[in-house]
């Protein structure tokens, strides 16, 4: 559904072969499948991201700026859908089985937005300037008493 909705608003669609979607019924040029590809290579090229909501793939949206549509999977991806949705990254969150073509259309509109735009390009910049690694040693240090 979620491809078919991307191709019917005109828009082309890079999705795993994995998803056992007959690459066939689609135009020519409208979709492309792949076996693999890095998230961060791909992303910066893309209109939207539409995935299930995982940290890491959510981590290279942000960094990435592209907007992002979260299709809930399973549990922890409630928080990190619900997380873009407030930092104004994506539209709400929608459970993967109850994603309609409506909803499809709504993030790509979303998407196209000047200000979502904007906003996107605001979160990436910040995730970008965080020293996550440096915070998370720190924090670690302090938690094990090991900074003296």
């Amino acid at each position: 559904r979620i491809l078919d909705a991307v191709v019917d608003a005109g828009r082309r669609v890079i999705a795993p072969r994995w998803f056992g979607v007959a690459e066939d019924r689609y135009p020519a040029g409208a979709a492309l499948f792949t076996d693999f590809e890095p998230f961060e290579q791909l992303y910066p090229r893309c209109a939207l991201a539409i995935h299930q909501g995982g940290v890491g793939t959510q981590a290279v949206g942000f960094i990435s700026d592209v907007p992002q549509f979260v299709t809930l999977l399973t549990v922890d991806h409630a928080y990190f859908g619900r997380r873009g949705h407030e930092l104004g990254v994506s539209p709400a969150p929608v459970h993967l089985s109850q994603v309609r073509p409506e909803h499809v259309c709504y993030a790509l509109a979303f998407a196209d937005l000047p200000e979502t735009r904007a906003r996107v390009a605001e979160v990436g910049a910040r995730v970008r300037a965080e020293d996550g690694l440096g915070n998370a040693l720190r924090f670690l240090n302090r938690a094990l008493k090991l900074d003296r």
